[in-house]
């Protein structure tokens, strides 16, 4: 009895340990195993069902809690959909790397949401890419089978992301005990003076050296990861988080950047490349194979790829990156920007070239803006430890940025900090041959302005605190001189031009232009057909006039031997309205020769009726036009108010031979039937104190109120050297004078 006691109470036991243990089993999903949620996680993952993601997700967390993939699978659906939860999905990382330190797919996501900012707190900025390090290290001495190779692309990028920092934090920084400051009370602060060596250039140290061969090799194995996943589908378990494309286009645009910045043409062209082929409806990468070969010397080729990038950006950012305000003066930004034919105007008016199909000047504007938008982007508007806060502010539109787009890259180039700290209060100084510019920033990862002294600076040393405004500064260069230009051709020869201004009968001005163009060194070279061309801009802004003229035959020896040598003459005249013009003039010796290009500014005067005088013209030859004139005058000839004139590219004649002058006068007053006298005054005086010169006068009597005049001049009497010509006209009826002057070398 006792026995069958014992067993009833050992029964009665068993059956409370089954009800206690029956809710649990009942709240499990029918039983289903953890494998089998985890599967239809991943299912409602793939189909975007986000909300039946999750809810599955926490069930296996509930049912499999001791499994670090149960909670990778959950911080996954988290992080899906519209709506992610990156802080949440951040706790429940933390749970899977509790339950296993070295699950390689918790690392990547770990380290997926804090290059974004989470689970780093408050952490200085120092602290938070330490941490980040760490992440990535761990990543990569996981064992090779177990981390996911997103999650390697992923570590290698931020080990190279803060090896290209380290890199760009030791590239040009010095110790300002180097500078060598003269002491004078107007010297800027920031003057960079003389340093050791040979001054400062773009010069690397051992220690950016070796940070950029870290910063390659991390972001070369990274890309190659991205780039060989497959087609579908993604590479890794975090890659619904980071994506492959977003993986493989980090990797490229950093490994663009490094080679930007340290000129490695060839491997910037060979990613470019590869990116096209990836990436083929993509901008990016034809604006960097553009930079590549623009900087290689390659214009044409460049501008073809800038074209082809063009075509790929929004009409937005297209129009954004063509706007001429980026390189206008202050006050023309509204009226070059006004419209896209006025932008294209400006473009146009600015091109160096008139003979080639390509335009250099913006060419060289694309190339600047891409090599700042790759080295010169900034983080603004952060927020401690949280970089989804943040906004990224393209290079072309930062300071140092809008500084490079308009006058390209310093000469010289230093940085230093002005506190302990070399990470702190730092300071980048770019100097031009004419111009310097300070920009600072509180840390070298903050926003770089343009350096402006405290307000008590001014109060205590105000001439000081003036030379070191360089906001000022900035504002008032580019009102003198809005950008620069840099483009040269590889092989160039001198290109003479002279230009004269007359009055034309329809109340506009006839501008007669002369161009030499030296096609050899004597009769005995060979001969190459050449080419020269040239435009007419009014106000320095839009093509007034153009020509082109292809040179087909041998000019003839008589010529050649005039000019003193090879020297080819072209002479023309156009007729514009009265203003400020800028003539641009290029000649291409042979194919693929030398090149000539000059610009040269004049003004266009309003005559009206009033007592005037022309430019003066310095020729080598002038005589009355002839019948034969009328049908083809002879090379380098051209023809004005019955005279055939040969007019001089370059004010410079051999003392030996005497030149010839032409001007002309307008307004004069007339007596009887049309009477009217002059007289004129012609002097050569040396522009140097001290020489001889020699001095003319004599009287013209005509009839009409206008005169042209031709006279020779013999300073074979005279030294060598730099004179200057004055004619001065004095009406003889009004005793009214009016003069004119012109320099030139006698050899």
């Amino acid at each position: 009895m006792r026995h069958a006691r014992r067993l009833s109470a050992v029964g009665a036991a068993l059956a409370l340990v089954a009800a206690v243990a029956a809710p649990t089993v009942r709240a499990q999903p029918g039983g289903v195993s953890a494998d089998t949620l985890a599967a239809r996680a991943e299912r409602a993952l793939a189909d975007g069902r986000i909300d039946e993601a999750r809810e599955t997700a926490r069930m296996l967390v509930t049912r499999a809690g001791r499994r670090a993939d149960a909670h990778v699978l959950r911080a996954r659906a988290l992080l899906a959909g519209p709506a992610p939860e990156p802080r949440a999905a951040y706790r429940a990382v933390a749970e899977a790397l509790v339950r296993d330190r070295a699950n390689a797919d918790a690392l990547a996501l770990r380290l997926a949401l804090e290059r974004q900012g989470e689970g780093v707190g408050l952490l200085p900025t120092v602290l938070r890419a330490q941490q980040r390090r760490d992440t990535a290290a761990r990543i990569l001495r996981a064992d090779s089978a177990r981390a996911a190779p997103s999650g390697r692309a992923l570590a290698l990028l931020e080990v190279g992301e803060q090896a290209y920092d380290t890199f760009d934090f030791n590239a040009l920084r010095i110790d300002p005990a180097r500078l060598v400051r003269r002491g004078r009370p107007d010297e800027s602060a920031f003057d960079l003076g003389r340093f050791e060596d040979d001054g400062i250039v773009v010069r690397f140290t051992g220690e950016s050296d070796r940070a950029a061969a870290e910063a390659r090799d991390a972001l070369r194995r990274a890309y190659r990861i991205a780039t060989a996943a497959p087609e579908t589908g993604t590479i890794s378990g975090i890659g619904d988080v980071v994506p492959r494309d977003t993986l493989a286009s980090d990797a490229a645009r950093l490994l663009a950047r490094l080679y930007a910045r340290t000129g490695e043409t060839i491997s910037l062209l060979g990613l470019a490349f590869a990116e096209r082929r990836r990436r083929p409806a993509d901008a990016a990468p034809w604006r960097w194979q553009g930079l590549a070969l623009y900087t290689s010397g390659q214009t044409a080729a460049a501008s073809a790829a800038f074209d082809s990038a063009r075509v790929r950006l929004p009409p937005a950012l297209r129009a954004a990156l063509d706007d001429p305000a980026r390189v206008a003066r202050p006050a023309d930004r509204d009226r070059v920007s006004a419209t896209d034919e006025a932008a294209e105007a400006f473009w146009d008016a600015a091109d160096p070239r008139r003979l080639t199909d390509v335009n250099e000047r913006r060419a060289e504007h694309d190339a600047r803006l891409v090599l700042a938008d790759l080295t010169l982007g900034e983080t603004v508007g952060a927020t401690p430890g949280r970089a989804t806060a943040d906004r990224a502010r393209a290079g072309r539109d930062t300071e140092r940025g809008r500084v490079l787009v308009r006058y390209g890259q310093p000469v010289r180039r230093a940085t230093y900090s002005l506190g302990a700290d070399p990470a702190y209060n730092v300071v980048d100084v770019w100097e031009y041959e004419r111009q310097r510019f300070v920009f600072a920033a509180t840390t070298r990862k903050a926003p770089f302005e343009l350096y402006t002294p405290p307000a008590r600076a001014f109060r205590q040393r105000p001439e000081q605190a003036r030379t070191d405004d360089y906001v000022q500064q900035y504002e008032d260069v580019t009102r003198r001189s809005p950008a620069e230009t840099t483009y040269a051709p590889i092989a160039r020869v001198p290109l003479a031009m002279q230009v004269a201004a007359f009055r034309a009968d329809d109340a506009r001005v006839d501008l007669v232009v002369v161009t030499g163009a030296p096609l050899a060194t004597s009769e005995r070279d060979a001969w190459a057909p050449s080419r020269i061309g040239g435009a007419l801009l009014r106000d320095g802004e839009r093509v007034e006039a153009e020509r082109k003229l292809d040179i087909a035959a041998r000019p003839d020896s008589s010529l050649l031997g005039l000019t003193g040598g090879a020297l080819w003459l072209h002479a023309e005249t156009l007729r514009v309205r009265p203003g400020r013009y800028r003539l641009r003039a290029d000649v291409e010796i042979g194919t693929g020769g030398p090149v000539g290009i000059e610009a040269l500014d004049l003004s266009a005067p309003l005559y009206e009726r009033r007592f005037a005088i022309s430019d003066v013209l310095l020729a080598h030859r002038i005589r009355p036009a002839t019948a034969a004139d009328s049908a083809a005058l002879p090379v380098g000839f051209l023809r004005r108010r019955g005279r055939a004139l040969l007019p001089a590219a370059e004010p410079a004649f051999e003392r030996a031979t005497p030149f010839d002058t032409y001007f002309e006068v307008y307004g004069l007053t007339t007596g009887a039937g049309g009477a009217m006298a002059y007289e004129v005054e012609t002097t050569l005086s040396p522009v140097a104190r001290g020489g001889e010169g020699i001095s003319t006068a004599f009287t013209v009597t005509g009839r009409g109120a206008a005169d042209d005049y031709a006279g020779r001049l013999d300073a074979s009497s005279l030294a060598a050297g730099r004179y200057r010509l004055r004619l001065r006209v004095r009406d003889l009826a009004t005793q009214q004078t009016v003069e004119t002057t012109r320099e030139l070398t006698l050899r």
